[in-house]
C-alpha cells in the first residue's frame, strides 16, 4: 500500500472506511488462500490483526451491519486458526448484533452467522455440530440473491470442519 492508493482529500471517515475495506479484503485473501492452524504463525497473526483492525475502522465509519460483518471475519479467522474461544466470543457477538438490529442485516448475514457458529462447534467437537451445520446449510439455501447464496454455500464447503 502506498500513499497513491489513498483517496485524495479524504475525510477521517472516508479514510476509516477505506482502511476497513482494504483490511477486510486482505484478510479474506489470506482465508481464501488456505489459512489454517497449520499456516505460519505470521500469516495467522496477520489475518487476526487485520480482522481486528478492519473492525476498529468499521466502528468509526460503518453501520451496525459492517460491525457485524467484522465480527464474522474475526470469528472466521479465529475458527480456521484453531483459536476457538476467540471465535466463539465473536460469533456470539455477531448473533447479538443480528438479534438486536434485525432490519440492518440481510438474509446472507444470518446464514453466515449460522455457518461460523457451526464451524466453531465442529472444530470444538460439539455433539450438536452436525445439526448446526445442517441448519446453516438450510439458511444458505434460502438466501434470495444467487451470488450471495453461492458465497454462503462456498463458505460452508470450505475447510476446516474437523476438530482443532
Amino acid at each position: 500500500m502506498t500513499d497513491r492508493d489513498l483517496p485524495a482529500n479524504a475525510s477521517r471517515r472516508d479514510l476509516d472506511r477505506w482502511f476497513a475495506v482494504e483490511l477486510n479484503n486482505q484478510t479474506w485473501d489470506l482465508i481464501d488462500n488456505g489459512l489454517s492452524d497449520e499456516s505460519p504463525r505470521a500469516d495467522q497473526d496477520r489475518a487476526l490483526y487485520g480482522a481486528y483492525a478492519a473492525a476498529c475502522h468499521w466502528l468509526q465509519a460503518g453501520t451496525v451491519a459492517n460491525h457485524g460483518r467484522a465480527e464474522y471475519l474475526i470469528a472466521t479467522v479465529a475458527a480456521v486458526t484453531g483459536r476457538l474461544q476467540t471465535a466463539r466470543e465473536h460469533a456470539a457477538r455477531l448473533q447479538q448484533l443480528i438479534a438486536g438490529h434485525q432490519a440492518a442485516f440481510a438474509d446472507w448475514d444470518r446464514a453466515s452467522a449460522a455457518e461460523v457458529v457451526a464451524r466453531v462447534a465442529a472444530r470444538s467437537a460439539d455433539p450438536d455440530a452436525a445439526d448446526l451445520r445442517a441448519a446453516a446449510q438450510r439458511l444458505a439455501d434460502q438466501v434470495a440473491g444467487p451470488e450471495e447464496r453461492q458465497i454462503c454455500r462456498d463458505r460452508l464447503a470450505a475447510p476446516p470442519w474437523s476438530p482443532a
